[in-house]
């Protein structure tokens, strides 16, 4: 049996998890997010404790106000976690306990873009009546989802422009075949797409550009906070505005998971 690992429960992705884990021959237990009566001598037959994504505190349900992790945990656990908050960590540290984080992990992250991909294509059939083949699609920025989306785009058989700051970003979406430009460029190009997919967490879209957009225009905003445009904006010009971010875990949770338990256990832990 593997070592014995408690998983915080706060959506169907820890759930999912649990459960996966269980099916690979681990000793799993989910852990009740609303339960916060846990107590320090519940957690010490556990060896692992997975947190949730994103693992901030508010999303630790056993913590009492004012208490932290090392109060609870010993240097005998082990703490998982994806994008691990930074006070957590220096909390853990201090104490001596390890941790990981599965948002550091390359192959990680990969497949958790392709998965991001999938979910804006499901946002973009969801919100249009139109056929997408020979549509203008413009997705800005060209990390690891902008990428992979605009390759599944592209399939769709749409034409995909890429805007990003990156000149390497930029020289890399030419030679996989599609027009690419700066962001100050892209701005005199509004009028021209029926959809617009953002990856970039800064604004880049003010209130003249949104101005601009065609009122068929749809905008998918992808990025995390700040975003890349202010959704108040869409609404006093009456344009199309679709929320869109952390989309794998809201509509994928069985794939986040097994992505999460893959990570895992490629650990042995």
């Amino acid at each position: 049996m593997k070592r014995k690992t408690a998983v915080v429960s706060y959506n169907k992705v820890q759930s999912e998890l649990c459960r996966k884990l269980k099916e690979g021959g681990w000793d799993c237990q989910e852990i009740s997010f609303y339960n916060t009566h846990l107590l320090k001598e519940h957690l010490e037959s556990f060896e692992n404790i997975i947190l949730p994504f994103p693992s901030k505190r508010e999303n630790i349900g056993f913590l009492t106000e004012g208490a932290e992790l090392s109060q609870v945990l010993s240097e005998n656990h082990t703490v998982v976690g994806g994008l691990i908050d930074s006070e957590i960590k220096k909390d853990l540290e201090e104490a001596g306990i390890p941790y990981i984080d599965y948002f550091e992990n390359e192959a990680y992250v990969l497949k958790n873009a392709y998965i991001t991909s999938q979910g804006a294509l499901k946002l973009l059939l969801e919100n249009t009546e139109s056929f997408v083949v020979g549509k203008n699609v413009l997705v800005t920025g060209f990390g690891r989802i902008g990428k992979s989306l605009a390759v599944m785009l592209k399939a769709l058989g749409m034409n995909v422009f890429v805007a990003a700051r990156s000149e390497t970003a930029r020289a890399e979406a030419e030679t996989m075949s599609f027009t690419a430009f700066n962001l100050s460029k892209m701005k005199s190009t509004l009028f021209y797409y029926s959809f617009i997919f953002n990856t970039v967490p800064f604004l880049i879209f003010g209130d003249e550009d949104i101005k601009r957009l065609p009122k068929s225009t749809v905008y998918f905003e992808l990025a995390s906070k700040p975003f890349g445009a202010d959704r108040d904006s869409f609404d006093n010009y009456l344009k199309k505005y679709v929320a869109g971010a952390a989309l794998p875990g809201k509509l994928f949770p069985e794939a986040v998971a097994e992505n999460i338990a893959h990570f895992i256990e490629s650990r042995g832990r």
